[in-house]
């Protein structure tokens, strides 16, 4: 698969570095930089077992298996564990029980034929008693309503019944939106059972994420366990949060080395409103939604939604931590943490390394060479930015230049001081030999003295001569290095706000998409919705369809020319299939006004198609328009196939 191709330089910690203290504080603090693992794991029926360890391990369940020590049992009380939203005390009972609770549903896939039976038995029950209210409350929307729902053979979604109860007008609602519910999860309960679960389907995803030790992170454990919780609750509020542990007590296997504070989560796979074991599904479609949108994604392909391979697995476990690294950077900001989380560059040498944990994340825990997921992936990840490298090779030059000029102003003060020295012994020398021409052993003593200092200043401007040469080549050097330098953070620089500019279009598209774009898109689907329904009760839609047009109206407006009037020719075939008029979605001069100032003027386009995608569109339009008209359950004189 493709990764950026910008290289960083591995570097180890000075001494200086590893007594730092560690990365915390207030926004008002330099902001620093830190790395960050985050994994899931998958598990289905056929993978029981490696659950039943995993949750062992993460509710510190003594196993037999175990060879080494793997947490320490000092450190128990910074553990935390939260079972169902609850924050509860964990000791191996209770964690025994969880697990044999969790795992069971697992191993009786099929239901028994005397469990069926009762089951089916007591939705007759729930059955009776709701043909009861729709006897007494006839004529009513509720009637109507109830009527509907004991006809459907599907799975039902109990949270949107709730909901669309909520806006009845029935007497007694509690007590028989009660009866309700307990109709649904029996019948919801006889439709899994049609249905058993594939022992390939993942049934249970484990997730979990952590700092490196090197990083020195320093984070409360509320936040280690908020940030997990609020990233599936944001992205997948469908499923089920079964476990979430924080573990402040794990250590090295091969001794008591601290292994960084880390969060678990285990998701429970069932969709809380299909009933489909589908959450990988669903974060494949995520994947392709940050595929298409992130520049980091440019060259991946968007992967199978349905069964994806292991490279597409990985696919989706990068562009899922893309998503992580947005929500912890989030988290930081909001709660004024100075710190930023930044994605480790791949190289060459950190991408062997990783194959080489893969390998060993196939053993048991206590024999990995990388043990506890993370402990040899932190020497992958000990690296620092290259600006920080280049800047700090730059301040190192300048400072030595300095250093050198400063030798050099000492060492041509020594040649000065020598040479007053030596023009002072030229005096001495003079009056010496006057007085040599009167002693003669003092003249010698004297010449033998000058001798000595002749021989002592020849090598000493030797020596200053080889330290100005030598100072000559390491200021040119540096200066040169210097210039390289420069021009190499410039280039830095540039690159860095463009990439900045990119990141700032994109995460403003994505909010488009997600807060006005996709609004719009359910609206429409609810209006049509809302007019088969007014149809089939004989009420005026008229209403209906003029909201259903500015809603057209106002979703067209992000689109480009092509995308938009594909878009327009589907909906309308949209509402010929389903026998409504659709030449109610025609524009008037009003609405087209409208689209052309936007157009204009605000250029809120933000999606179009490409060469290839245009051409697609056009023959499915082809396609579409061929077919045949479908049966028309209504009797109208305005339907547009008659």
């Amino acid at each position: 698969m493709d990764t950026q191709k910008a290289k960083c330089k591995t570097i180890s910690l000075t001494e200086k570095e590893k007594n730092q203290p560690p990365l915390r504080g207030k926004m008002s603090e330099k902001i620093k930089t830190t790395t960050m693992l985050y994994k899931r794991l998958n598990y289905s029926v056929s993978t029981v077992k490696k659950l039943n360890k995993s949750l062992k391990h993460s509710l510190r369940v003594h196993s037999k298996e175990e060879k080494r020590i793997q947490w320490d049992e000092d450190l128990s009380h910074k553990n935390i564990f939260i079972v169902n939203g609850e924050r509860v005390p964990m000791n191996e009972q209770s964690a025994l029980s969880f697990i044999k609770n969790t795992l069971d549903p697992l191993h009786l896939v099929s239901r028994t034929k005397e469990q069926r039976q009762a089951d089916i038995e007591a939705k007759g029950k729930y059955k009776y008693k709701i043909k009861k209210i729709i006897k007494d409350e006839a004529g009513n929307p509720v009637a109507t309503y109830l009527e509907e729902l004991i006809n459907q053979t599907d799975h039902i979604d109990g949270e949107q019944v709730k909901q669309d109860f909520e806006g009845l007008e029935v007497s007694r609602k509690a007590q028989k939106l009660k009866s309700v519910q307990s109709y649904i999860d029996l019948h919801n309960t006889l439709v899994q059972a049609e249905k058993p679960l594939d022992g390939r389907k993942t049934a249970i995803q484990e997730a979990f994420f952590k700092f490196p030790m090197h990083n020195q992170v320093d984070l409360s454990p509320e936040f280690y366990v908020s940030a997990i919780q609020d990233f599936y609750a944001q992205y997948f509020p469908d499923y089920k949060i079964l476990l979430t542990v924080y573990h402040g007590d794990e250590i090295e296997g091969k001794g008591k080395m601290k292994v960084g504070d880390h969060p678990h989560i285990f998701i429970d796979c069932k969709n809380k409103r299909t009933g489909l074991y589908d959450l990988t599904e669903q974060q494949a479609i995520l994947a392709n939604k940050v595929i298409e949108t992130n520049d980091f994604f440019n060259k991946y392909k968007p992967v199978n939604t349905k069964r994806q391979t292991y490279q597409e697995s990985q696919i989706i476990g990068e562009a899922l931590q893309q998503l992580f690294y947005q929500h912890i950077n989030n988290k930081f900001k909001t709660e004024g943490i100075a710190l930023v989380a930044e994605r480790l560059e791949q190289t060459q040498d950190n991408l062997e390394l990783r194959q080489k944990i893969r390998l060993e994340s196939k053993k048991p825990k206590e024999e990995r060479a990388f043990n506890l997921y993370s402990m040899k992936e932190e020497q992958l990840i000990k690296v620092e930015e290259e600006t920080i490298l280049t800047k700090a090779a730059l301040r190192k030059g300048v400072k030595l230049s300095k250093e050198l000029h400063e030798e050099l102003d000492i060492t041509k003060q020594a040649v000065e001081n020598l040479k007053a020295l030596l023009e002072k012994k030229e005096k001495e020398e003079k009056q010496a030999n006057k007085r040599l021409l009167k002693i003669d052993i003092d003249t010698k003593t004297r010449t033998g003295y000058l001798q000595e200092l002749n021989e002592k200043k020849t090598r000493l401007e030797e020596k200053v001569n080889r330290l100005n040469e030598k100072g000559r080549k390491m200021l040119s050097h540096y200066k040169s290095e210097k210039i390289k330098y420069e021009e190499h953070i410039k280039k830095l620089e540039a690159r860095l706000a463009i990439d900045t500019s990119k990141h700032n279009r994109m995460k403003e598209a994505i909010r488009v998409i997600n807060e006005e774009l996709e609004p719009l898109v359910k609206k429409f689907d609810v209006l049509v919705d809302r007019i088969s329904y007014a149809k089939r009760m004989d009420e005026e839609p008229e209403r209906f369809y003029r909201d259903l047009r500015q809603n057209l109206v106002q979703t067209v407006k992000y689109f480009g020319p092509e995308k938009r009037m594909d878009y327009i020719f589907n909906v309308k075939e949209t509402l010929k299939e389903q026998g409504l008029d659709n030449t109610k979605l025609n524009f008037n001069l009003k609405d087209k006004a409208e689209i052309w100032v936007s157009d204009k003027f605000k250029n809120n386009k933000i999606i179009e198609f490409d060469q290839e995608e245009k051409k697609e569109a056009a023959e499915a339009r082809r396609r579409r328009a061929l077919k045949p008209a479908p049966p028309n359950p209504f009797n109208d004189p305005y339907d547009p196939y008659k």
